[in-house]
C-alpha cells in the first residue's frame, strides 16, 4: 500500500495499516514535506498521533506555529503545544517551552519559568537543556550569575557535542569568566565549535587570527 493511500485511510478512522502512532508521525511528515498532502489533513493527522501520546507530534506543530515566515505562524498555538510536550516529560518539549518563556513568545516573559524548564530538560541530561541553563547561570537569566555553574553547564553539553555550548566555554576561558584565563583554550574550543558548523565560533577565531 502507498504512503498516501495508508494516510487517507487514517483519515477515515481506519488505523489498521498503522503499526504505531510514530509509524503515522513520520509518514505524515513527509509527505507534507513533499507538498502530497495539504497542510489542513497533515495538521489532522498530526494531532491526532500528539493526542494519542506522541510528544514529537507536539513539537512538530509546536515548530509549525512558531515558524513566522509560515502562514500558520501562531504563538499561543506554538507555546501550548511545546507545553503539552513538556508535559509528557519530553526534553526537547522543555527546551522550547523555556525559549517560549525566555522571549515571550505566546505567553509573558518570565525567566524563572525558563530556568525551570531548561532544569527539567537538563535532568533528562538534554544537551540544549544543559547549555541554556549554562547561558542563563552565566548571564543572570532567571537566577543570580554564577559563571562557575556556568562552565560546568557548558562542559557537560560540551561533551555530547553541543556547538553553542563549546563556544561558550570558549568565551568563558576567554574572558576568565569561572575558569582561569586561558586565549589558547578558548582558540581550541572556538576552532572546535566552528568545525561543527557555529558560526559565532567562526567569528570568534577569525577576530582572534587577526588580533594574534
Amino acid at each position: 500500500v502507498q504512503a498516501m493511500d495508508r494516510i487517507l485511510f487514517m483519515e477515515d478512522g481506519r488505523i489498521s495499516g498503522f503499526d504505531t502512532h510514530e509509524v503515522l508521525y513520520r509518514e505524515t511528515v513527509l509527505l507534507m514535506q513533499s507538498k502530497e498532502i495539504d497542510v489542513e489533513s497533515g495538521i489532522k493527522l498530526l494531532k491526532r498521533c500528539a493526542q494519542s501520546g506522541y510528544a514529537a507530534a507536539w513539537l512538530y506543530l509546536g515548530q509549525l506555529y512558531s515558524n513566522k515566515k509560515s502562514s500558520l505562524y501562531n504563538p499561543a498555538l506554538a507555546f501550548d503545544c511545546y507545553k503539552r510536550a513538556a508535559e509528557m516529560e519530553c526534553a526537547e518539549g522543555y527546551y522550547n517551552l523555556g525559549l517560549c518563556y525566555n522571549t515571550g513568545l505566546g505567553c509573558e516573559k518570565n525567566a524563572d519559568s525558563a530556568v525551570d524548564c531548561f532544569s527539567q530538560g537538563a535532568k533528562q541530561y538534554d544537551p540544549k537543556c544543559i547549555c541554556a541553563l549554562g547561558i542563563c547561570y552565566e548571564f543572570g537569566i532567571g537566577c543570580q550569575t554564577d559563571y562557575e555553574r556556568a562552565v560546568i553547564m557548558y562542559e557537560k553539553a560540551a561533551q555530547n557535542d553541543d556547538a553553542v555550548a563549546i563556544n561558550n566555554l570558549g568565551g568563558c576561558y576567554f574572558y576568565g569568566h569561572g575558569v582561569s584565563q586561558d586565549k589558547q583554550s578558548a582558540i581550541s574550543l572556538y576552532r572546535r565549535a566552528a568545525e561543527l558548523g557555529n558560526s559565532n565560533a567562526e567569528c570568534r577565531l577569525g577576530i582572534c587570527c587577526e588580533l594574534g
